[in-house]
């Protein structure tokens, strides 16, 4: 599963265990005491289409956190969606939507 700490140290993002209620979520929790800070929606498409996430980062100064998606195959459909949250409140700050390759 993917995870990321802030460059402090004093947060750590991840996903949680796999499961189709779980996967469309990250959350964070202060890494000292273990707390659950915010879970944060990934997709806000269905269980079906369902995109892994590739990657979780934060910003180099910890307010913002980022995770980025991504799927392949034979025939790639989407190339991924990336959404930014602020670190403090949880409010997602971005949302750049995947596009498709099939020309539309």
């Amino acid at each position: 599963s993917a995870a990321g700490f802030s460059p402090d140290g004093r947060q750590l993002a991840m996903l949680p265990k796999t499961g189709a209620l779980n996967r469309h979520v990250v959350q964070l929790f202060e890494t000292e005491s273990g707390v659950k800070l915010h879970e944060l929606k990934l997709l806000k498409q269905d269980v079906n289409h369902f995109v892994p996430v590739s990657e979780l980062k934060f910003s180099p100064d910890g307010t913002r956190f980022a995770a980025s998606t991504g799927r392949g195959g034979v025939v790639l459909q989407f190339l991924g969606e990336a959404i930014v949250w602020d670190a403090a409140s949880g409010e997602e700050l971005l949302r750049i939507a995947p596009r498709s390759t099939s020309g539309t």
